[in-house]
């Protein structure tokens, strides 16, 4: 049985941090003339406006069985490992270089989910089961909490009603089985393999790709004639088309969803 979430549409918070920052910097601005202290203080209002409206965001996200109940369409399921919700790429080291230079290293999401949400919810509910325990719902796929007991019968049912499905394999038991899963549930082509930048992750990618052709049959292209690519969707022939998942969001992911688009409803389930 799927657990649902309580869904706040409207939480107040994605409202009322941008009216308080607002509001305390015009109090602020009422009580100095030092426009340093403007400065430092609407930077400072700023951040803490952004966070509390990504916070609102996250309270009032649908819980993915509410979404599937609105939504009549056939879900977009995606399977990856919960690591994959909290792992960053750094884009450089911190410390001390030669010629006593400090770099601040900076980070980003190294999730792909937000890009695959914004695209893929024009063909259907987005949805993921979510990580036990975790106090607000990461942004992008609607998330289910489910039980132990519970979570394998559940993906099983949302994979089977699938439209598509997103999987990014990993080596856990319990990926693993997503794998199976896939294999015995999907048409090849109407899945996007998610898999780990060959020019950042050479080693991961050379094992994905080994998984991938020992389980579904199919050969990834290798290291050296591959990079960049992030994700992989398949023709009739079963062959890989590469797929970009970086920078601009508006096209990322579009010729996977042109590709859905056009295969209609035929090529349900499993071929």
């Amino acid at each position: 049985m799927l657990r649902r979430r309580v869904s706040r549409r409207n939480h107040p918070l994605i409202i009322a941090s941008p009216a308080a920052a607002v509001l305390l910097f015009l109090e602020l601005f009422s009580v100095t003339s030092d426009y340093r202290f403007w400065i430092y203080g609407a930077a400072f209002l700023l951040l803490g406006a952004l966070g509390g409206i990504a916070t609102g965001l996250q309270l009032r996200a649908p819980d993915a069985l509410e979404l599937m109940r609105r939504d009549l369409r056939p879900p977009i399921v995606f399977l990856r490992s919960f690591q994959e919700d909290h792992r960053v790429i750094h884009e450089s080291p911190t410390g001390d270089r030669e010629g006593g230079e400090y770099v601040t290293n900076t980070q980003r999401k190294a999730s792909h989910e937000d890009t695959l949400a914004h695209r893929l919810r024009g063909v259907g509910p987005f949805v993921a089961v979510g990580q036990p325990g975790e106090p607000l719902a990461t942004l992008g796929a609607a998330r289910v909490y489910l039980a132990d007991h519970e979570w394998k019968g559940t993906v099983e049912s949302m994979v089977h009603r699938a439209g598509a499905v997103v999987l990014q394999p990993e080596f856990s038991s319990g990926t693993l089985w997503e794998v199976e899963l896939v294999i015995r549930a999907v048409d090849l082509r109407r899945l996007l393999l998610v898999v780990p930048n060959p020019a950042v992750r050479p080693l991961r990618f050379t094992r994905v790709r080994q998984l991938i052709a020992e389980r579904f049959g199919v050969t990834l292209p290798p290291i050296d004639t591959c990079p960049p690519c992030d994700a992989f969707y398949f023709d009739a022939t079963k062959r890989p088309i590469p797929l970009r998942l970086d920078g601009n969001a508006s096209q990322a992911a579009k010729p996977f969803v042109d590709h859905l688009l056009a295969l209609g409803e035929s090529g349900r389930g499993r071929t």
